[in-house]
């Protein structure tokens, strides 16, 4: 994770050279709106690496007084995140596909000696797992059947306390299986399949932040501002997908002859009547980008000097 971090740069302008890029984490809860769940953003926090800030982000969590279903997709769930999981906070996330996990132990049979912890080792990303799933089921799919493969109650050495679900999906439009993994047990198949592509309401905030709010490139570089900056294009992102889902579908052109509703769109429309927008907003005041600083001295001659 450390050392993947040190990959995220981009030419800074201003700076003159590369600089590291700000791993964001971020805390969305997924709403359905007219059947469209949009992903509306809780927290956001900064990290080094993508471990950093997912952790920073769960430290901030506020309690809830319902049980809740945390999806996680910080490139990969970590084992950790999954032992800090509770019976009201369970947790969903993807697994590497070489990923290596112990079966339940077998039950005590009565003999002296310490009971084992650990049952038979089990690789559920290989052509040939070593153990036959407990669930095999085939859904028809786009390209074909899809075939899921579910293991209960597996755990991670050194995480034997902590009882995991793997789920892995064969789908014909993918070329590597999908391993998914959750602490909540009592999801039948089928509505664990259902939950992971949950996330994706969370990944397009980020593409329409740095799209229609200008994430991706930052005016401030204080800490404290980059990571407000971020987290307001974060929210203002998922008001207008909100607020696009509740509207017609906006047309490009005339050529897009079924447009869709998105925050793409809307950002669009409003971009195009601006004029309208600020002259309503900005009403007996003054439009300016700039502040004025009364207490500033002022250079009285601003003429460059002669070259000797």
């Amino acid at each position: 994770m450390g050392k993947a971090a040190l990959l995220g740069k981009g030419y800074c302008h201003r700076a003159g050279r590369a600089v590291r890029a700000n791993i964001v984490a971020a805390a969305v809860s997924g709403v359905l709106i007219r059947g469209v769940r949009v992903g509306v953003v809780r927290r956001v926090r900064l990290g080094a690496s993508c471990a950093a800030a997912v952790s920073k982000l769960f430290g901030a969590f506020p309690e809830s007084a319902t049980a809740r279903l945390v999806i996680v997709d910080a490139g990969i769930a970590t084992k950790g995140q999954f032992a800090a999981a509770t019976a009201r906070d369970a947790r969903v996330g993807r697994l590497r596909r070489n990923c290596k996990v112990w079966c339940a132990p077998p039950p005590p049979n009565g003999k002296r000696g310490r009971n084992p912890i650990h049952g038979p080792v089990l690789h559920p990303g290989r052509d040939l797992p070593e153990v036959a799933p407990d669930e095999d089921l085939t859904f028809p799919g786009e390209a074909g059947p899809v075939r899921l493969r579910r293991w209960k109650e597996v755990h991670w050495e050194g995480y034997h306390q902590t009882s995991v679900d793997v789920l892995r999906v064969d789908d014909p439009n993918y070329k590597e299986p999908l391993l998914v993994g959750t602490t909540a047990g009592e999801l039948t198949t089928e509505e664990l399949w259902q939950a992971y592509p949950h996330r994706w309401p969370v990944e397009t905030l980020f593409y329409i932040g740095a799209e229609t709010t200008a994430t991706s490139i930052p005016r401030a570089w204080t800490e404290h501002a980059v990571e407000r900056r971020i987290g307001l294009g974060l929210l203002s992102g998922s008001l207008l997908e909100a607020i696009a889902v509740m509207s017609e579908g906006l047309a490009m052109g005339p050529w897009d002859k079924k447009p869709q509703p998105s925050a793409g769109r809307l950002a669009n429309h409003l971009e195009i009547h601006i004029e309208n927008l600020s002259a309503l907003a900005l009403e007996g005041v003054q439009a300016r980008n700039y502040r004025k600083n009364p207490e500033a001295a002022q250079a009285q001659n601003l003429q460059l000097k002669k070259a000797t």
